[in-house]
C-alpha cells in the first residue's frame, strides 16, 4: 500500500537532491560561489538569464567577475558539462517511475523529449560560454552570433527544464490523488 507513495517520494526527492546538491558542489568546488549575484544587473550569471543577452551584457558580466571570477567561471563551465547529464538523468528516471506508477499514460519518448532538449540546450549553452570566455581571456573579440545562439540555448534550457519539472509534478500529483481516492480519503 505504501510502496507507491515511497516510489513517488523517491521520484520527487531524487532529482531535487541531484539538482541542489550537484549545483552546490559545482559552485563550491570550482570557486564560483565566491562571486555571488548582487543587486547589480551585470552580476546575474549568464545561465540564469531568460530572454536574451548580447555582447555588451556578456562582457559586463565577465568584467564584473574580475580575473579570479573568470577563472572560477571557466572551471564552473567545465563542471557544468557533466551536471546536465546528472540532473537530466535524475529527472528522466523520476518521470519514468511516475509514468510506470500511472500505467504509462505517455510513451517513454514523450518523457525523454523535454529532458533531452533541456540537456542538449544546457550543453550547447555551456560549450558556447566556455568558447567565448576563452576568447575573452585571450583578449580576442567575442563573437556576437555565437553569443546569440548561447542566449537562445539558455532560454530553451530554462523553458524545457521547467516543462520537465512541471510534467513530473503534475504526473506525481495525479498518481498521489489516485492513491488517496483508492484509500477512501
Amino acid at each position: 500500500m505504501t510502496a507507491p507513495l515511497i516510489k513517488l517520494l523517491t521520484a520527487i526527492i531524487l532529482p531535487t537532491a541531484v539538482f541542489f546538491i550537484g549545483g552546490y558542489l559545482m559552485l563550491n568546488l570550482t570557486g564560483r560561489d565566491a562571486f555571488p549575484q548582487t543587486s547589480a544587473p551585470e552580476s546575474v550569471p549568464l545561465h540564469f538569464r531568460m530572454g536574451s543577452y548580447n555582447v555588451e551584457q556578456v562582457q559586463a558580466y565577465w568584467n564584473w567577475l574580475g580575473p579570479e571570477g573568470r577563472g572560477a567561471e571557466l572551471r564552473f563551465l567545465h563542471a557544468d558539462l557533466v551536471f546536465p547529464v546528472m540532473y537530466g538523468g535524475a529527472i528522466l528516471v523520476a518521470l519514468l517511475i511516475v509514468s510506470n506508477e500511472l500505467g504509462r499514460p505517455l510513451k517513454p519518448q514523450w518523457l525523454v523529449l523535454p529532458v533531452g532538449i533541456t540537456v542538449a540546450a544546457d550543453w550547447g549553452e555551456n560549450l558556447l560560454h566556455w568558447q567565448q570566455l576563452s576568447r575573452f581571456l585571450k583578449d580576442e573579440p567575442v563573437q556576437a552570433a555565437w553569443l546569440q545562439l548561447s542566449s537562445l540555448a539558455t532560454t530553451t534550457k530554462t523553458i524545457f527544464f521547467a516543462l520537465s519539472v512541471l510534467l513530473l509534478l503534475v504526473m506525481a500529483t495525479w498518481r498521489i490523488s489516485q492513491f488517496f481516492r483508492r484509500q477512501g480519503f
